[in-house]
């Protein structure tokens, strides 16, 4: 029993052995590959690695987890608040449509005939013939198709009001405010628009048949395709107005302001211009024959194809208008300015120039057969190819003048000046020269 007892270890002995062979060695290095060479995976037929940690590619997942949670909760955000402002949006929609259904009156006819205001009120086809709305606050009021004959509407509010086809005929508007309104296809026989605002007024193919607009201002106002047969537009202010193909026949725009107006095709047959302001103004292809357009300030005014017959535009200042192919036939133009302007192609057979200023103007292959130029200036004018036959130019200013091919036959040149005039190829047979003397032809003399 005791050399069996001295040969065996007691207990403790024993575990802190085993814990001490078990205790790994710093000094050794485990090297995976040369500890288990050859050892292969068993799913993927590939010599395993060690499974070395890589905390780099972990952080970077967990960010981008991070980010996509984060953004997921963003848009879960905006989506709900967009349905809140979705809501609310929808909600006060709501209560203004309601507000504005509590304010039209039950009966805006008898709101507006009883207080004179009725703001943006629904007045379609209403009967307001023979109405007293003087001074009456009708601002966008819808008056489509609304009776208003013989009404008195003078220093009426009609600022942005409808009126399309409504009937007007006699009504009174004198000083009311027309500002945007719109009148288009309206009937206004006779209406009486002194004074009164109608600033970018819409008169689109409008009955306006004497209608009175006295100093009225008409400034940008649409008034295309309209008639104004024997309308009175005294003092009125159309500048940058749209006359377009506008009926103006007998119609009083005498002192009116025109300038920079669009007149074209426009009718103004027997229309009073006189002293009218059409500077830069166009009235290609209009009719204003036997039109009275004295003292009238046409500079830079745009005549193309203009019908001019016998119009009266004595002492009116036409300086660089165009009027290329325009029928003056028989026109009174004495003293008129013509300086520079553009006359090419033009008829003014026997049209009436005393004293009229042309210089620089363009005349090529003018007609000016048997017209009055006495003591007008030429000086510099282009005439070739112009018709002078049986022209009167007695003392005429033609220095420089260029007449080369211009047909002088007949034509009366009697104290004309044509100093440094050019004359080549000019027919002057039977013409009575500057010094008095009747022009022969060379072959004739022989």
């Amino acid at each position: 029993m005791k050399g069996k007892t001295g040969l065996s270890a007691s207990k403790p002995e024993r575990l802190e052995s085993l814990e001490t062979m078990l205790e790994p060695n710093s000094k050794e290095r485990f090297d995976s590959k040369k500890a288990l060479p050859g050892l292969k995976s068993s799913d993927l037929g590939t010599e395993s690695e060690s499974p070395t940690p890589k905390p780099r590619k972990a952080v970077a997942n967990m960010i981008l987890a991070s980010v996509a949670v984060l953004s997921t909760g963003i848009a879960i955000w905006v989506w709900v608040e967009n349905s809140r402002l979705s809501q609310r949006l929808k909600t006060e929609a709501s209560n203004l449509t309601t507000s504005s259904a509590k304010k039209q009156p039950k009966n805006p006819q008898e709101t507006l005939l009883t207080t004179k205001k009725c703001p943006e009120c629904n007045l379609s086809k209403a009967n307001l013939k023979k109405a007293s709305l003087r001074e009456a606050y009708l601002w966008k009021a819808n008056l489509e198709n609304a009776d208003l004959n013989d009404a008195n509407l003078e220093l009426a509010d009609l600022r942005g009001a409808t009126l399309a086809g409504a009937d007007l005929r006699d009504s009174q508007l004198a000083s009311a405010n027309l500002g945007y309104a719109n009148l288009m296809g309206a009937k206004l026989n006779n209406v009486d628009f002194q004074q009164a605002n109608l600033w970018q007024a819409n008169l689109k193919n409008a009955n306006l048949n004497n209608a009175t607009f006295r100093q009225a201002d008409l400034r940008k106002a649409n008034l295309e395709g309209a008639i104004l047969e024997s309308a009175n537009f005294l003092m009125a202010n159309l500048t940058s107005a749209n006359l377009k193909q506008a009926q103006l026949k007998n119609a009083n725009l005498n002192g009116a302001i025109l300038e920079d107006a669009n007149l074209d095709k426009a009718n103004l047959q027997n229309a009073v211009l006189t002293e009218a302001n059409l500077t830069q103004a166009n009235l290609g292809n209009g009719i204003l024959n036997q039109a009275n357009l004295q003292d009238a300030n046409l500079s830079e005014a745009v005549l193309w194809l203009a019908q001019l017959e016998k119009v009266n535009l004595e002492n009116a200042n036409l300086e660089k208008a165009k009027l290329g192919y325009a029928k003056l036939n028989q026109a009174n133009l004495n003293n008129a300015q013509l300086i520079d302007a553009v006359l090419e192609g033009a008829s003014l057979e026997d049209a009436e120039l005393k004293k009229a200023n042309l210089k620089g103007a363009k005349l090529e292959r003018a007609n000016l057969l048997g017209a009055y130029l006495e003591r007008a200036n030429l000086q510099e004018a282009n005439l070739a190819g112009a018709d002078l036959r049986g022209a009167n130019l007695s003392k005429a200013n033609l220095q420089n003048a260029y007449l080369q091919g211009a047909n002088l036959r007949g034509a009366n040149l009697k104290g004309a000046d044509l100093e440094g005039a050019n004359l080549r190829d000019a027919q002057l047979k039977g013409a009575t020269m500057p010094n008095g003397r009747i022009y022969v032809d060379e072959e004739e003399k022989e």
